[in-house]
């Protein structure tokens, strides 16, 4: 008799162990309410388009070589070649060339628009001095470009992507082997510029699929129910050791199984594992933040002409709530065919640090859309929000390492997955799956 295992949370990391547990030829049973998680579609007038995750890094193979598998290599496609935006009090701006806001080329002339030729001078020689350690994403930018760098690029991009602001970010999981290759050329922009990342513009380093990432899911769910993997649309209330292995409650019915995969994040060990004191306490320190999505469907031709181009990032003093939006017909083709004449699906982000505005969020975004994007003819034919409680992970590397490290201390086949381990994002999801699937 196959050894059973239970999966708690359904998004794409559970989804993952799933597959990784039939390959070892285990029973599984999959917990959760919301498959896909952060990969999500929502109904938008007579579409279905993603409100959740809408693309994956391609700076590692791993996403790809998953597609692959699931048969959905024709379905794989990029973002049109234009540069995002960003809008801060000093005007808007195109993001230069670089990685998550470090440029390539500190004589770029993208940023005189953007700096002084005083805060430019200061960046060259801050550069070139010698290279140190940094916790924090804010520690490294300061030393190494200047403040005025700090709040007008890399602040806007990373709230933008992570949630979060520099000063809550780790350098070391935020920038990876950039930092190596920097400490080795004495100089963070050089070490930007010799990485194939900054080849291209921004975003040119992303994929998505023609129809949208809710696909993977759709794709992954019936490949893993076609193998015969048994789906509980429950939250798990909470799951405990017993002999023999775990015992966990969903709706009120109890369950027991010999394996566990905890993928619903640090929140659950915290609050709902029990039986394991000091792998909670540490659960409990891991820092997340609440995101929120407006999607809208509107009506506008001057939105025709892509005035923002796929989309911007928003500083906060530019003034808006939303800290970041995305033209999404602008950077994905397909979408623009899908959706008619002058109509177009815009994108608005909250949630800078985790601090989401008071009041609707439709009817903010719906009041910041036509200034955001300098327009007077639109109209919005459908909208919805979607917030995600704690949805990304401001990464801790000592935490995680310590967490791990408990784990192998557990005498019992218990398994942690998701972006509190991994990173936020679907590459990191996907690395960690092959790198453990490949143990």
């Amino acid at each position: 008799m196959s050894k059973v295992r239970a999966v708690i949370g359904a998004g794409i990391a559970g989804l993952l162990a799933a597959q990784r547990g039939l390959e070892r030829g285990e029973e599984i049973v999959v917990f959760g309410a919301n498959p896909g998680g952060l990969i999500d579609q929502i109904e938008l007038g007579s579409g279905s388009f993603d409100c959740g995750a809408e693309a994956f890094s391609t700076v590692g193979p791993q996403v790809l070589t998953l597609l692959s598998e699931l048969g959905l290599d024709a379905l794989v496609v990029y973002p049109e070649p234009n540069s995002a935006n960003i809008i801060s009090e000093v005007g808007r701006y195109r993001i230069p060339q670089g990685i998550l806001g470090l440029p390539a080329d500190l004589n770029d002339s993208e940023l005189s628009s953007i700096f002084s030729p005083q805060e430019i001078e200061l960046a060259k020689t801050l550069d070139s001095a010698p290279f140190a350690e940094f916790d924090s994403v804010s520690d490294l930018v300061r030393a190494r470009l200047g403040e005025s760098f700090l709040q007008r690029l890399v602040n806007p991009v990373l709230s933008g992507v992570h949630g979060s602001t520099a000063d809550q970010l780790s350098a070391e999981l935020t920038y990876g082997s950039l930092l190596a290759s920097a400490r080795e050329l004495g100089s963070l922009t050089a070490a930007v510029a010799k990485s194939k990342q900054a080849s291209t513009r921004p975003g040119a380093s992303v994929a998505s699929l023609a129809g949208g990432m809710g696909t993977l899911i759709t794709e992954l769910l019936k490949k893993l129910s076609a193998s015969g993997v048994s789906f509980v649309d429950a939250d798990v209330d909470w799951a405990k050791p017993v002999q023999g292995g775990f015992a966990l409650s969903a709706r009120g019915a109890e369950h027991r199984v010999a394996a566990l995969s905890l993928c619903a994040g640090a929140g659950f060990i915290a609050k709902r594992l029990q039986g394991f004191v000091k792998l909670s306490q540490l659960a409990a320190s891991v820092r997340a933040v609440d995101v929120a999505i407006v999607l809208s469907l509107a009506h506008s031709s001057a939105l025709n002409e892509f005035p923002l181009g796929p989309g911007a990032l928003i500083t906060e003093a530019a003034g808006f709530k939303a800290k970041a939006t995305t033209h999404a017909n602008a950077k994905w083709a397909w979408l623009q065919s899908e959706l008619g004449a002058d109509r177009h699906l815009i994108r608005l982000s909250f949630g800078r640090n985790g601090l989401l505005p008071q009041g609707d969020l439709v009817e903010l975004a719906r009041a910041e859309i036509s200034a955001i994007y300098g327009i007077s003819d639109l109209r919005i034919l459908d909208a919805k929000s979607i917030v995600w409680q704690q949805g990304l992970v401001q990464a801790d590397p000592e935490l995680t390492r310590e967490i791990l490290s408990q784990l192998h201390e557990i005498d019992a086949d218990l398994e942690l997955a998701g972006g509190f381990i991994s990173g936020n994002g679907i590459l990191g999801i996907v690395r960690d799956h092959m790198k453990r699937r490949a143990a």
